[in-house]
């Protein structure tokens, strides 16, 4: 799959979310994008994973939801995020910077560097293209 076409298929719902649930698409996407390695791991499985805990990266090996679909993947991340309270400074958050170190500060990911690693994806690809949405008048708004 190309990074084109993995966006393609990632974008509506990640937009869609947005509007639900106030997390920015460009960080879901920027997610995505990390933790599948541009869509080539497969969401549902046992996979070994790169963990850093207590001052060491360690490989465990996990199991993963299943989903019939990357925008079903996409549905259950947004209602995660907007489930759990330690993640209230994410929702509605309109700065894909603070969005992403306010994830790292949740504790949604052990790696120290993982808002940098989300901005860099975000930045290097215009992922913020995607935090605009389509009015009815023609026109484009920010979330």
């Amino acid at each position: 799959m190309s990074k084109e076409s993995f966006i393609d298929q990632l974008a509506p719902a990640a937009q869609a979310d947005m509007q639900e649930f106030g997390i920015l698409a460009s960080v879901t996407i920027a997610q995505a994008i990390l933790e599948s390695g541009w869509g080539r791991s497969t969401p549902g499985q046992l996979q070994v994973t790169k963990e850093f805990i207590n001052g060491k990266w360690i490989q465990i090996v996990n199991g993963f939801r299943v989903y019939d679909s990357w925008c079903d993947s996409v549905s259950d991340h947004s209602l995660l995020l907007a489930g759990n309270p330690r993640n209230a400074n994410v929702i509605n958050e309109r700065d894909y910077r603070c969005a992403s170190q306010e994830l790292q500060r949740a504790g949604y990911a052990t790696d120290p560097q993982y808002a940098v690693k989300l901005i860099r994806i975000i930045e290097g690809s215009e992922h913020t293209r995607f935090d605009q949405i389509e009015e009815e008048r023609g026109g484009y708004d920010e979330f």
